[in-house]
């Protein structure tokens, strides 16, 4: 009869807490440095959060410099939204800009297992000339979607 590697079991034991340690908590925060971030076009804060060998940061699905992407520019985000997922250790933050210039932007971030760096940025940013863009009425989409599902919307 095979018995059981107690070892192993604390291990992997181990292995659960460290997954568990990527909170909720944790991904509102990172998702608001990442606001931040945005609005001010500053990313001091969020090179805090970059490990030293630093992460992906994509805009539309290509790989560029992050001081170099639409995160660089302040802009005055009138509405924004966040979800997290503790489970892959993500967050998803859509927001709406319509003045300096209007934006639509979908951004992933993807942090370690404990949430403490994170490890890609990937943007999907739409702007005054693509197809059927028009931000003030996705704004508005999104206003309404938040006054039908209050509890679903972290703005």
């Amino acid at each position: 009869m095979h018995r059981p590697n107690l070892v192993g079991i604390i291990a992997l034991g181990g292995l659960s807490l460290a997954a568990a340690e990527c909170t909720r908590e944790k991904l509102f925060a990172t998702a608001e440095k990442y606001l931040a971030a945005q609005k001010s076009g500053k990313l001091d804060e969020l090179k805090k959060i970059f490990p030293a060998a630093g992460a992906v940061y994509q805009e539309n699905n290509k790989v560029i410099d992050f001081s170099k992407g639409v995160i660089s520019q302040a802009l005055n985000v009138e509405y924004n939204r966040t979800t997290a997922d503790t489970t892959a250790c993500a967050s998803y933050i859509e927001l709406v800009a319509n003045t300096p210039t209007p934006y639509v932007i979908g951004t992933q971030l993807r942090l370690s297992p404990d949430a403490s760096t994170v490890t890609m940025v990937d943007s999907i940013v739409a702007t005054t000339g693509a197809l059927f863009f028009n931000s003030s009425a996705t704004m508005g989409y999104f206003q309404k979607a938040c006054r039908q599902h209050p509890v679903a919307a972290k703005t």
